[in-house]
C-alpha cells in the first residue's frame, strides 16, 4: 500500500516544468519497474495534465518495458537452459509489450500438433518440407491471419 501511494505521488509530479524534479521523479519511478506501469497508464488515460505529462508518461512506460525486457534477456543469456522460443518471445515483447505469452504458446502448441499429425516417417524429406511450406502459407498466413491479426503478426515476426 505504501508503494502505491508513493507511485501515485510521484506520478502527480511528472508534469513539473523543473527538469531536475522531473529527472528525479523519473528515476524513482524507473526503480519501481513494471509495477508502476498500471498506475502510469491509468493516470495517462484518466487524468488531464496536458501534453507534456502524456509524452513523459509514454516515454517512461516505454523505458520501463525496455529495461524489463533487457533484464529478462540477460537472465535468459545467463541461464543454463537457453530455450530459443523463450528468447524469441523476450525479443518480441520489445515490439509487442502487451503480448499474451500463454495465448502465443497455445497457438504454437496447436501448430505443432497439426504438423505432427500430418508428417510421418514414411515421407521423404522433400514431402515433409513441401507440407511445411504449404501449411505455413495456407494456415498461418492466409487463413488464421483474419481471425487474430495481432497474434499472427507476432507469430510471423517471432518465427521468421
Amino acid at each position: 500500500m505504501q508503494n502505491n501511494n508513493s507511485i501515485l505521488a510521484l506520478i502527480n509530479l511528472m508534469d513539473d516544468p523543473d527538469e531536475s524534479i522531473y529527472t528525479h521523479v523519473r528515476d524513482q519511478l524507473l526503480q519501481y519497474g513494471p509495477d508502476a506501469i498500471p498506475y502510469l497508464e491509468s493516470s495517462w488515460e484518466h487524468e488531464d495534465y496536458g501534453l507534456l505529462f502524456q509524452d513523459r508518461v509514454e516515454n517512461l512506460v516505454h523505458d520501463i518495458q525496455f529495461e524489463a525486457n533487457k533484464e529478462s534477456l540477460k537472465k535468459w543469456l545467463d541461464s543454463d537452459d537457453k530455450d530459443l522460443l523463450e528468447g524469441a518471445i523476450i525479443i518480441a515483447k520489445t515490439q509487442y509489450p502487451g503480448m499474451d505469452v500463454e495465448l502465443l504458446n497455445n497457438e504454437l502448441d496447436k501448430i505443432q500438433r497439426d504438423v505432427w499429425l500430418e508428417i510421418n516417417d514414411n515421407q521423404t524429406a522433400m514431402e515433409k518440407v513441401g507440407f511445411l511450406i504449404k501449411y505455413s502459407l495456407t494456415f498461418i498466413i492466409f487463413k488464421e491471419i483474419r481471425k487474430n491479426f495481432t497474434l499472427h503478426s507476432i507469430l510471423i515476426s517471432t518465427l521468421f
